[in-house]
């Protein structure tokens, strides 16, 4: 008697075998696949249809591929039922001379079908396991040295791949690391890890923390020598990635490691014994011998330890200063000129206050100049006036407007009516190096907003292209956050004394009626609600609202309900920015683009990309990019919105397509499947990447589970961002505390004491 419906599909796993009829899609980089396919064998009291689609990890699939898998069935909303593999399936050799050699005329590129029967004919049925023993076996086919490594190679992929994968899963690791560390080690991948699992921390995305789980789980000595090598690099990494340290010193270097202070927080072992000092000293000897670090020293004697690409970045924009600041160029025009155009424009328009004016001598008159300035100090205003000036006193002059984001670019067009673009359009970049193809700003005046987001790499790039006879006028806000990537330069730039400054201080008499500007102003000087003359949230005013809330689910509910209120009142979606501090937890970016997105872009029945995360992209989303990605030409923290998602074959093969618009490129961007990772939901962004953005309306939920990361700076940029009105939603008591909380946010460099030498 049969057990029908014991076993539930979707609860438990089971094993099947099933026949690929269609190779759908397949990431080279992941091995992730999915598969249309033939179940072929299951087990007699499942009652599942005979074809469905199979996804996983599957390293390589062609049609008429037989694989054996456990998996379970899932559901998608608009895809429907499918197997979710569970491992990596293994490949069922055929035992059938004639799809034998097909199958080998599947697998190898450069065998066909004669060649393919030579090796079935030549070694028999069991063919592909003597390759894998041996290779050379394929001399007695007529095959050479070379051919022969790669029919094996090709041959031996899968079984090679899985092997790693069930010896990373052995040993609790994820066996997500496999394709990166096959494509990189190949065969013998086992054996080399098992030699120094360090091998594996410059592998693609994988560095030391993952080298380290698998040196603990192969019972390696936590004062293993290679072991400290590869933690110094990443300690190098780590302070350029999560501090914006472009160096490190090496005295704090070394006593991070001695008191065990640095591998107790990032090692995987259990036991933090403290390093022996001598042998750190001479790693690091020998990665400044070998050249994969740089040594520097300070003016004090400090010494300072760099990686070489940030060592060359560094140099390169003292040099690139160096050479703007003190190669003379002719005037741009006589101080009588600018004299006689802000006397027409003051009559024309409005008064300027004198610093200001003093502004627009500074920009025109110097080849490097700075305007910085708070909300409600004019910089628009100044801005537009510079741009004027300019145009009237040289008709035919050329400038060029930039900004680090599309969005800060296509304010600042929007701002002067003019074409603005990015700093990355603008240099033409192709990516990281290729510094052959980057273009040379040749203008007479380049001017870029939003500076204080421009990092070390990008400033290195923009100060060395700058053409003979350019003016650069830089224009930002130094007490807004810095920069995602490494580097503080506009701080550096100004406190280095050497470039000439104008700070707008004077708040207008319009903006002093603005709750956004007045507490704005009142945030970067640390002053709080509880505070006399402290920040203030009337409703009567209707641009800052407080809404006092404890629950988390709660402070979730009232983003939505607040976005409804608003959108009654004629605002649209994308009208709104909600900005966290963080990306996990209930209040992170992560669920809350998920909440945002069920509430106002619910599944429509059109096609939606299912990401590796769980997460789902759909037609009308609100997208940023999380990588440059210089093929397509969309940049780190871009923000566009999906138009259209597509299936589109080609080679007999359905790929799903995404159409993305972004603001300030006149044509939407094509992504494939290999580029969807990079797009993530942007209803809701962290407030580092809602740099040079604004919105209409603006809501920030504060909540004690965010308190580790809010601070006086991240509150007044995310404050900032604000055009007409912002929303608090959480604790008070928080937001005065975070305002009290002062993160100098300082990044070493040798930037500010190597300008103060060389201009």
């Amino acid at each position: 008697m049969k057990n029908t419906g014991r076993l539930d599909p979707e609860k438990d796993l089971f094993e099947f075998d099933f026949e690929v009829k269609k190779v759908i899609f397949t990431d080279p980089k992941t091995k992730f696949a999915v598969l249309k396919a033939k179940l072929v064998r299951l087990p007699e009291d499942l009652n599942i249809p005979r074809e469905m689609d199979v996804k996983g990890t599957v390293p390589v699939a062609y049609v008429k591929d037989v694989f054996r898998g456990k998996g379970r069935v899932e559901t998608h909303d608009v895809y429907g039922r499918y197997i979710r593999l569970s491992g990596v399936p293994e490949v069922i050799l055929p035992q059938v001379e004639g799809a034998l050699v097909e199958f080998i005329a599947r697998r190898v590129k450069g065998v066909g079908k004669r060649k393919a029967e030579r090796i079935v004919k030549g070694l028999g049925l069991d063919c592909i396991s003597k390759i894998d023993r041996d290779h050379t076996v394929l001399f007695s086919c007529g095959f050479k040295e070379k051919e022969a490594r790669h029919i094996q190679e090709e041959l031996t992929f899968h079984k090679k791949f899985e092997e790693l994968v069930h010896f990373l899963q052995s040993i609790q690791i994820e066996a997500d690391m496999a394709s990166d560390i096959y494509r990189e080690l190949r065969q013998g991948s086992i054996h080399k890890i098992r030699t120094n699992p360090y091998i594996v921390a410059k592998i693609g995305k994988l560095n030391f923390l993952d080298a380290d789980r698998i040196a603990r789980a192969l019972r390696f000595l936590p004062n293993f020598r290679p072991r400290y090598r590869s933690a110094i690099l990443y300690y190098l990494d780590h302070h350029l990635a999560y501090y914006g340290d472009i160096c490190v010193k090496r005295k704090q270097l070394v006593d991070d490691f001695v008191s065990g202070a640095f591998l107790s927080r990032h090692g995987s072992y259990l036991e933090h014994p403290e390093a022996d000092p001598v042998v750190i000293e001479e790693l690091i000897d020998e990665l400044i011998t070998e050249g994969t670090i740089v040594a520097a020293q300070s003016k004090s004697g400090e010494t300072y330890l760099y990686t070489p690409g940030y060592y060359y970045i560094e140099e390169n924009i003292i040099r690139g200063l160096d050479k703007l600041m003190n190669t003379p160029i002719p005037p741009f025009c006589t101080t009588k000129e600018i004299d006689r155009f802000l006397d027409r424009y003051e009559k024309a328009y409005f008064p300027l206050a004198k610093a200001q004016r003093q502004a627009v001598y500074m920009a025109l008159e110097n080849r490097l100049s700075i305007l910085t300035g708070g909300p409600g100090t004019g910089k628009t205003a100044t801005t537009n006036a510079i741009v004027n000036c300019i145009k009237e006193i040289k008709k035919n002059a050329s400038i060029q407007l930039l900004a680090p984001t599309g969005k800060a670019a296509k304010r600042l067009g929007e701002m002067t009516g003019r074409q603005a673009m990015t700093i990355h359009r603008g240099l033409g970049l192709r990516g990281f190096g290729s510094d052959d193809e980057v273009n040379t700003l040749d203008h007479d005046f380049v001017i870029v907003d939003e500076f204080s987001m421009t990092d070390a790499y990008l400033f290195n790039l923009l100060i060395n292209h700058v053409g003979d006879r350019t003016r650069l006028i830089l224009i930002g806000d130094y007490h807004q956050l810095p920069s995602v990537g490494p580097g503080l330069i506009l701080r550096d730039l100004i406190r280095s004394g050497k470039i000439p400054v104008t700070e707008l201080t004077e708040i207008f008499r319009q903006a002093k009626q603005s709750q956004l500007v007045i507490n704005a102003h009142k945030m970067k000087k640390g002053i709080t609600t509880k505070d006399p003359g402290g920040l203030t949230f009337d409703p009567q005013k209707g641009d800052s609202y407080f809404v006092e809330r404890k629950n988390p689910i709660r402070i979730q509910n009232d983003i939505i309900e607040s976005m409804r209120r608003f959108m009654k009142k004629g605002y649209r979606l994308e009208d709104f920015l909600i900005l966290s501090p963080m990306h996990n937890g209930i209040l992170g970016t992560v669920e809350l683009n998920r909440r945002i997105q069920r509430e106002f872009n619910p599944p429509n029945g059109r096609f939606d990309i299912e990401k590796k995360d769980g997460t789902y992209l759909r037609v009308g989303d609100r997208v940023i990019q999380t990588e440059n990605n210089y093929e397509l030409e969309v940049f780190n923290g871009e923000i566009g919105t999906i138009t259209d998602i597509y299936l589109e074959t080609s080679r007999g093969r359905e790929e799903l397509v995404c159409e993305v618009e972004f603001p300030d490129i006149d044509h939407p961007v094509v992504y494939r499947e290999k580029d969807f990772d990079e797009l993530e939901l942007a209803y809701c962004i962290s407030i580092h990447k809602s740099q040079g953005s604004e919105a209409p309306v603006v809501i920030m939920p504060i909540h004690e589970t965010q308190s580790s990361m809010l601070d006086r700076v991240l509150i007044y940029t995310g404050y900032t961002r604000t055009k007409e009105v912002h929303i608090f939603i959480g604790s008070e008591e928080l937001l005065n505390r975070s305002l009290r909380k002062v993160n100098t946010h300082n990044r070493q460099s040798l930037i500010e004491e190597k300008i103060r030498a060389v201009l």
